[in-house]
């Protein structure tokens, strides 16, 4: 199978694009990446082959300039522009996939493959709950309304010389899922609680970028008894290193490591923290979760199914996009709490000093970590797009004049 990967670098939205290249990299198939240039020793280093986007949609996740302040640039350019099908479709000529995989918010990528009888395949990263609303239909310049959105796709659609998509029920993520043929939902289907998803739908599980085993190396002792907290809110920016600092100085009062990963949003020598706090830039979650006794995160996607996978209870400080929504469906599983972002030092101390006490919430983890197990996202991924390329290419042996 010859398989194309678009997707971008948006902190944790990117880990499942790459981590599936190399799954399928394993299985034998050739895989491409259409992807920003910070990627590309990542792409490399999962096997596949790697190719750039076209310069004027670079984004630069470093620093302190948050997606939703250069959110015209994002959105116009990036997620419903025409460089990036028009990219897509120079490495298509090149490359003749049998089916293309994109992240499901790059819009107009999704549907250049329509456009030109490709199987597109969404990779859904968010959860029903904060993509399937409609909570905006009434506002028609929401930047997510349902009627706003529809709008502007169906403005590209017919840019690309495409039949518009029919307006409701679905919200606009839902109604390109339902006709896809096939989207895949990295998380699992308990956590997500999708109410009557379409056949199309599949929850294949979490999809990590790193292959198991990995490893880190400690600052501490191996004979150190106090429980190991991490902290990460992210890759991205999202002006957090303020927050990062009060959780540092509430975590310095309990009796307990302190790992702080800060990604590419923030320098750690621009951080002023209280001695005992461990600074890393990044050390993969998979590596070091297994030995932490509790997570801080900002709920975002990645980093909360890598304490699922790993059964470690966490405490929730969403900061904004989806976080809100995966920190309240972490709650509901009873593996986690949520505290504010403004909320006080010895506030965050007190709840932090709950959770690790918590017997109910180290078993609630147990038992998330359980049902991840129990999926096998590298098998039922593949297995997905392998039917799917199968039948494209039966398709076009039997119909050769219309495929071309």
């Amino acid at each position: 199978m010859k398989a194309l990967i678009v997707t971008w670098d948006a902190g944790g939205v990117t880990q499942p694009a790459l981590g599936l290249g190399r799954q399928l990299v394993a299985r034998g198939h050739d895989v491409t990446t259409l992807a920003p240039a910070g990627l590309g020793s990542r792409v490399a280093g999962a096997g596949g082959r790697y190719r750039a986007w076209p310069p004027s949609l670079e984004f630069d996740p470093r620093g302190d300039r948050t997606f939703e302040e250069e959110w015209p640039k994002v959105f116009r350019n990036i997620l419903l522009g025409p460089r990036l099908p028009a990219a897509m479709a120079t490495e298509m000529e090149r490359s003749a996939p049998d089916v293309v995989i994109v992240d499901f918010m790059l819009r107009s990528a999704l549907f250049e493959a329509e456009a030109l009888g490709v199987p597109a395949v969404p990779l859904i990263h968010m959860p029903y709950r904060h993509i399937g609303g409609r909570d905006a239909a009434e506002d028609p310049d929401a930047e997510w309304g349902w009627r706003w959105t529809y709008g502007r796709l169906n403005e590209v659609r017919a840019r690309m010389g495409l039949l518009p998509l029919p307006v409701g029920p679905d919200n606009p993520s839902v109604a390109i899922a339902r006709r896809a043929p096939a989207a895949l939902v990295v998380m699992p289907r308990e956590f997500d609680d999708w109410p009557e998803p379409p056949p199309s739908v599949r929850h294949v599980g979490p999809i990590f970028e790193e292959s198991l085993p990995v490893g880190w190396e400690s600052p501490w002792r191996p004979a150190d008894p106090r429980p190991l907290i991490v902290v990460s809110l992210g890759t991205t920016a999202m002006h957090q290193g303020e927050v990062l600092a009060r959780i540092c100085a509430a975590l310095a009062e309990l009796n307990a490591r302190v790992l702080l990963l800060t990604g590419n949003a923030l320098d750690p020598a621009d951080l002023v923290l209280p001695s005992g706090v461990e600074v890393r830039a990044f050390v993969p979650h998979l590596a070091v979760l297994p030995e932490a006794a509790l997570l801080v995160t900002h709920a975002g996607m990645g980093t909360l199914m890598a304490a699922f996978a790993t059964g470690v209870p966490t405490v929730c400080v969403p900061l904004g996009r989806d976080q809100a929504t995966n920190a309240q469906r972490a709650l509901e599983l009873g593996a986690s709490v949520t505290v504010r972002a403004d909320a006080s030092a010895p506030e965050i101390a007190a709840v932090a000093g709950r959770a690790l006490a918590s017997f109910d919430m180290r078993r609630n983890a147990a038992r998330l970590r359980a049902m991840v197990a129990r999926y096998d996202a590298a098998r039922l991924a593949g297995d997905v797009l392998e039917e799917i390329a199968g039948s494209a290419a039966s398709r076009a042996r039997r119909h050769p004049v219309a495929a071309g």
